[in-house]
């Protein structure tokens, strides 16, 4: 999936996900639930620092 379909997708800036991927920015709660739906998978697979 492109930034740019990821970002249409979870109703986000395509930049905004660059800076996420980049480690520039740091995503709201409601920022990662709408990335989980977009990518369809759990929260925790995004928050786990053991993966």
């Amino acid at each position: 999936m492109s930034q740019q379909q990821l970002a249409h997708q979870a109703q986000i800036d395509r930049t905004y996900v660059s800076q996420l991927e980049r480690g520039l920015a740091n995503p709201s709660l409601s920022v990662l639930i709408a990335l989980t739906i977009s990518l369809k998978i759990p929260l925790k697979s995004l928050i786990d620092k053991d993966k």
